[in-house]
């Protein structure tokens, strides 16, 4: 079972929130990769957000996916200001993107050749 998925069992495949399953108690602890345990999942919410690199990652999964590619040597520069300005904007997703819009490696990206 995927530890993790522990800390979401209070919800359904809906995301409506449930206290039993099957008529039993449900269980929300886990324990996170590094070995940190948790009791539910706002706490591994919170131990996650706090992790060093949380905001990193973040900012650059969502490089690589709005540039449909990895992320290059020539990209660091540019992952560093767009993590930077979300971590600096209260950690607002929307930051994130608008940032990552305007950076260069997404303005100067070429397109699929046509067909």
């Amino acid at each position: 079972m995927d530890p993790l998925g522990f800390g979401l069992e209070h919800y359904d495949p809906l995301g409506a929130w449930r206290d039993l399953d099957n008529g039993l108690p449900i269980d929300a602890s886990g324990t996170l990769p590094n070995g940190t345990p948790f009791a539910d999942g706002l706490e591994m919410q919170t131990l996650i957000a706090d992790e060093p690199e949380f905001l990193r990652c973040v900012a650059r999964k969502t490089f690589i996916y709005a540039l449909g590619r990895a992320v290059g040597l020539k990209d660091i520069p540019y992952l560093d200001g767009v993590t930077e300005t979300f971590s600096a904007n209260d950690r607002r997703f929307s930051d994130l993107v608008v940032s990552l819009v305007t950076s260069e490696p997404f303005r100067m990206r070429r397109g699929d050749p046509a067909m």
